[in-house]
């Protein structure tokens, strides 16, 4: 075989093969991941304000409160130092206690506003304490109230790192 004809026959080959590459192999080529920027990106930049609690007694309020500002930190929550920074959201929670004859159950909603005012999610739950029919809060302890914050920021935290 000649020099010419094997320059030839190469470039042949090479032009066969960068056709080959252009076309399909019989399988669809594995698709490219398209990953979403990580939702803590953006949930690190919000900010929250805490209103005191509503329809508890206030010892117990004032624990509930102390434990989700605890609860946040450890989330990773931002919460402004001084009460004029404004904020992307306002949290406020209402709690009620009922009593019958086997003990009694604290119930608490948490509203999430936004800076507009309007409710961006409400988290309800509920948490068992002793107390009475006659006196339903003389069961909840701030054992209670550390339970409900922690399960409250734990609904808050998984609310805003879901992307809402």
């Amino acid at each position: 075989m000649g020099a010419g004809r094997i320059a030839k026959a190469t470039a042949i080959l090479c032009a066969m093969l960068s056709l080959a590459a252009c076309g399909s192999l019989g399988f669809p080529p594995k698709p490219v991941a398209q990953v979403p920027p990580p939702a803590l990106d953006v949930a690190r930049y919000q900010t929250f304000a805490m209103a005191p609690p509503t329809g508890v007694p206030g010892n117990l309020g004032d624990a509930y409160l102390r434990q989700m500002y605890i609860r946040a930190r450890q989330e990773g929550l931002n919460f402004p130092t001084t009460p004029d920074t404004k904020t992307n959201y306002l949290i406020k929670t209402h709690m009620n206690a009922v009593g019958d004859d086997s003990g009694s159950t604290v119930y608490y909603i948490v509203d999430i506003y936004d800076s507009d005012g309007r409710r961006a999610t409400r988290i309800v739950g509920h948490e068992a304490a002793g107390g009475t029919y006659s006196d339903p809060w003389s069961g909840a302890s701030t054992g209670t109230m550390t339970t409900i914050a922690l399960k409250a920021m734990f609904s808050v935290s998984a609310w805003l790192f879901s992307g809402r």
